[in-house]
């Protein structure tokens, strides 16, 4: 736990909220199909924990009618070509309390894509709401901090680098094991890697994403590191695909989600 934050790589998930969606409105009766290009985990956060992920790259978009956040992933700009899954509260409630009974793991949250307007300011009143985060905007002097419950988890919010003496054992002994960063932030350096796509459909890849994880740390400088990756592919299972009536309802799901080199469109199209 010497180890500075800024020298330390994060095992992560790209889109780690695109799990359990609802298909887009706009694709109609193939929209169970096609929702394999949005679902990139088998698992929700949790499980994600579990599995050993520690960063999550989180896409996040509102409703026109709700201004609750949702986790989603949108292929366009609007409603109807976006898949929602449940609020983004309720989802971090649940991390809240798997943190609670491991106090001595630390995470890091990322907003990536976000449908909505002022989008710096929504992720930080989010972060506020749900992990009463502390923003920090000068040099961090993590002593000053009064050390919070082991009933509860500390949150830090960075608009810029972290400093290069803030210690991973310092964090966890002041209970600030939530770190978060900006929208858009230029510090953290998020690299990714995926097996969604047709050549490793078989989902067999994870000894090139360890192999990914120990040459990004190897190779890091000063900053917050993330090395992602897409954790499953979904491609639709057999009762679904059963649903789909005839060759032209497989036909429509592929040209909805044409041009993407995604295992879907390979299964699909074979």
């Amino acid at each position: 736990c010497s180890l500075p934050l800024v020298r330390t790589t994060f095992a992560g998930s790209h889109n780690a909220g695109a799990f359990d969606l609802t298909g887009p409105s706009s694709y109609g009766d193939v929209k169970d199909i096609a929702l394999c290009f949005y679902l990139n985990h088998n698992g929700q956060y949790l499980t994600q924990l579990a599995l050993g992920t520690r960063y999550f790259n989180i896409d996040l978009c509102d409703k026109d009618d709700d201004d609750t956040l949702y986790n989603c992933h949108a292929q366009g700009t609007d409603d109807s070509t976006t898949a929602f899954g449940e609020p983004i509260l309720d989802s971090f409630e649940r991390m809240k309390s798997w943190m609670v009974q491991y106090p001595r793991e630390i995470i890091v949250l990322q907003s990536a894509d976000m449908l909505m307007s002022v989008k710096t300011a929504t992720w930080k009143a989010l972060m506020q709401t749900a992990w009463n985060c502390k923003t920090v905007t000068t040099e961090l002097e993590l002593a000053n901090l009064d050390t919070v419950a082991d009933t509860d988890v500390g949150c830090l919010y960075f608009t810029s680098m972290p400093p290069q003496n803030l210690m991973l054992g310092d964090l966890v002994e002041k209970n600030y094991r939530v770190i978060t960063v900006s929208h858009n932030n230029v510090f953290l350096q998020d690299t990714w890697t995926s097996n969604y796509n047709k050549e490793s459909y078989r989902n067999d890849d994870l000894y090139d994403y360890h192999e990914g994880i120990a040459e990004t740390a190897m190779s890091h400088e000063e900053g917050l590191y993330m090395f992602s990756i897409f954790q499953s592919q979904a491609v639709p299972d057999a009762k679904t695909l059963a649903e789909c009536n005839g060759l032209g309802c497989l036909v429509t799901a592929v040209e909805q989600i044409t041009g993407i080199n995604l295992a879907c469109n390979y299964v699909l199209g074979k």
